[in-house]
């Protein structure tokens, strides 16, 4: 399952160019238009993760579609970038005042825009796995203080903690070091947690606290990709 990017700008030129620089990051959701009321129909009925928007367009401007998203049932929360010609300082003002993430300006660089890019697909998987629990069924070695406890089990992960099957019960808010392998990878997660408490049934809430290197960031590419499965 890829992150769906909504792509908008009333320059056809200025789309390709856009989805030539952005589609190896979106390769399965790169949703492109040059009518603006065409996309704010796209927007109110199907569900998106994040949206690039230029402001100065006929019938319905950047600002526009950015309030009709921020009040849609689907897209409420998304992200959203602009790209703008007009004076940055009051655009930006009234941009961010209404809910967006990002702001270019043009004219703007390749090197710019996949900065961009970059950026905002990591909004986008951070919105996308907000209070996301997957069933998952982990072996994780947990240590305090760099001595050894015990192993444990998931029952599911998301991006801010897991529910874990513990033989041995820990008191709330031990400290705790976790490491894991999610499917797929070679290397081990690393990953500072706190004990959060008992559910019952042997059964533990433990919040993520600290992530060693790009631990979070490949947690949430996993996460991200069961969405639809």
């Amino acid at each position: 399952m890829g992150l769906k990017l909504l792509v908008l700008d009333d320059q056809e030129e200025v789309v390709d160019l856009l989805r030539l620089l952005l589609e190896p990051m979106f390769p399965d959701g790169l949703l492109t238009f040059t009518d603006p009321v065409l996309a704010a129909a796209c927007i109110a009925t199907n569900r998106i993760h994040g949206a690039l928007l230029d402001i100065e367009m006929p019938d319905l401007d950047g600002f526009s579609v950015i309030e009709q998203t921020r009040a849609s049932v689907l897209n409420s929360r998304v992200p959203i970038a602009l790209i703008t010609g007009e004076d940055p300082t009051p655009t930006r003002e009234r941009a961010f005042g209404l809910g967006a993430t990002a702001m270019l300006s043009k004219p703007f660089t390749f090197e710019q825009v996949v900065a961009l890019g970059a950026v905002l697909k990591g909004f986008m998987q951070q919105e996308a796995v907000r209070g996301l629990r997957v069933p998952l069924r982990l072996e994780v070695a947990l240590s305090l203080g760099g001595t050894a406890l015990t192993q444990c089990r998931t029952l599911n992960v998301g991006d801010a903690g897991a529910l874990v099957q513990l033989d041995a019960p820990l008191r709330q808010g031990t400290p705790l070091d976790l490491e894991f392998l999610i499917p797929g990878e070679t290397a081990p997660l690393r990953v500072g947690a706190r004990m959060a408490g008992a559910v019952g049934g042997g059964q533990h809430r433990l919040v993520f606290e600290t992530f060693n290197g790009d631990a979070r960031e490949r947690l949430r590419a996993f996460l991200v990709d069961q969405l639809a499965t």
